[in-house]
Order: structure tokens, then C-alpha cells, then sequence
């Protein structure tokens, strides 16, 4: 007989100290407590930012507003306070056709232009900045 120990362990694969963004299959984007730090957003007011995709390495960038250039008619997303801060970012899976089937937690790895960039948590370790 092979007996494989199970360790009752917590339940949380990642430390709450990791800043990182979480999209959810219903296309709801959440912060963090960790980034909401990272980034100073004072708790209790709407956080406003721009989104972009990495097309080539799956990367989500996070670019606050005022802090990077995009043309005029871009619309920014807001993140609505709560016992998370939550944007309704549908849209966003359905342009860049991302097919997620449970919530994905994409770890922050730099800052690049003013962007804040994640990377996917289950196809690498973030690095410490």
C-alpha cells in the first residue's frame, strides 16, 4: 500500500502579501488588498485605471490614469469599493478571447512605462520588485 499524506495545510495557495489582480469567468477584475496598497488607493474611493493585454505573453497591464498615454477616446475601467474593489470587465475577456473557466489570479511582476504588469500565478512566480 502507498499512502500519500495529506497536509491539511491553509487553505490559501498564495500570501495575502502578494500584490495581484483576479479575474473571475464572470469578468470581474479584483484587487488585492496587497496592490490596493502598492498602488495608495486610499480605501473607500473608486480606483480608476486603464487595461491592456500582452498579446504575446499573456500579461495583463494596469496603467492608473493621468500616469499613462492613451489616445483620448480610450475609456478607463472603475474599480468600485466594497468588501473588494471590483471592476465588471466582460468586455475585456471577450475582445482579447480569453476563455477562463475559473477565477485566474495574475501576480504583479514590474513596472514598465508607468504600467503595473501581472503575470498569470499558474505559469510562473512573480518577481520581487
Amino acid at each position: 500500500m502507498k499512502l500519500v499524506i495529506y497536509n491539511h495545510g491553509p487553505a490559501r495557495r498564495q500570501s495575502l502579501s502578494v500584490p495581484r489582480l483576479s479575474l473571475a469567468k464572470d469578468g470581474r477584475l479584483y484587487l488585492s488588498q496587497a496592490l490596493r496598497e502598492k498602488l495608495g488607493i486610499v480605501e473607500g474611493e473608486p480606483f480608476q485605471a486603464y487595461l491592456a493585454y500582452d498579446e504575446d505573453t499573456g500579461n495583463i497591464l494596469l496603467g492608473r490614469v493621468g500616469a499613462v498615454k492613451v489616445d483620448e477616446n480610450v475609456k478607463w475601467v472603475t474599480f468600485t469599493p466594497g468588501g473588494r474593489y471590483t471592476a465588471f470587465v466582460k468586455k475585456f475577456l471577450e475582445d482579447f478571447k480569453l476563455n477562463i473557466k475559473e477565477t485566474v489570479h495574475y501576480n504583479y511582476i514590474e513596472k514598465w512605462n508607468g504600467w503595473y504588469v501581472f503575470r498569470r500565478a499558474d505559469l510562473d512566480e512573480p518577481e520581487t520588485n
